[in-house]
């Protein structure tokens, strides 16, 4: 096995270049022109897609509190109660992560193919506790953020109540 990996290693280059630095030609087909005809302009506008992304929900709140926001109380439902839901549903989403990330790793990390592949049980330990730790942290950072979220909603949600509430008529003007 060593022989084999030896002789592997001595076929692979010392130097690799992954994305050539060719100027972006012009798309040839459909296909190509929405990301592009290389990999360089692809990353690219993947890039720039991922960071304007972000602003497209905060102008649907715009919009929303534009076109749908008559009062202070209304101005506070119509922002706590979607961050509400965002929060329960991220949430949700991160606590089956937590829980469900010994199922995942037994489906994707099969013990008996890795052993049939020759690989020691030290190894395989370290791959799903690597696996495991970087699940865990990821669900539990999504699971804050998710918290953080609910708890605004459900501030703003709570606020609303008291805010804008009419009185009750008296009688006397």
């Amino acid at each position: 096995m060593r022989q084999a990996i030896s002789q592997a290693l001595a076929n692979f280059p010392d130097e690799a270049t992954l994305i050539s630095g060719a100027p972006n030609p012009p798309p040839s087909s459909p296909e190509d022109s929405l990301l592009g005809s290389d990999a360089r302009t692809a990353f690219g506008r993947v890039r720039l897609f991922l960071r304007i992304g972000v602003l497209l929900p905060i102008a649907f709140f715009l919009l929303m509190t534009l076109f749908g926001v008559r009062s202070l109380r209304g101005l506070l439902r119509w922002w706590g109660i979607p961050l509400l839901v965002v929060g329960l549903v991220v949430g949700s989403f991160a606590v089956l992560g937590f829980l469900g990330v010994d199922r995942v790793f037994s489906i994707l990390v099969p013990v008996d193919r890795m052993l049939a592949m020759g690989m020691t049980t030290n190894l395989i330990q370290a791959i799903q506790e690597i696996g495991h730790n970087l699940a865990r942290s990821f669900a539990t950072f999504l699971g804050i953020e998710a918290g953080i979220v609910f708890g605004i909603g459900l501030t703003l949600v709570i606020g609303s109540l008291f805010f804008g509430r009419k009185r009750a008529f008296s009688g006397n003007t």
